[in-house]
């Protein structure tokens, strides 16, 4: 079986607010962010994880994250 594959392992997406508007609620930087870990694989392979090939493993934790830093 082909095992090619393309995997993209992290996307991260985030947005600083301007510091003219987080003055005006007492903050020096606030951001907000999320992130993919491990969330697209593009294959023609059956399997769970092409990487792993025909073992018996787990393939890789998909992740999904949200937050928030602040800076006062």
């Amino acid at each position: 079986e082909n095992l090619a594959f393309l995997k993209i392992r992290n996307i991260q997406l985030g947005y600083t607010l301007p510091s003219k508007w987080t003055k005006k609620i007492s903050l020096e930087r606030l951001r907000f962010y999320g992130s993919l870990e491990n969330f697209f694989t593009f294959t023609s392979f059956r399997g769970f994880d092409p990487e792993m090939g025909g073992s018996v493993a787990y393939p890789a934790m998909k992740n999904v994250v949200f937050g928030i830093n602040l800076s006062f």
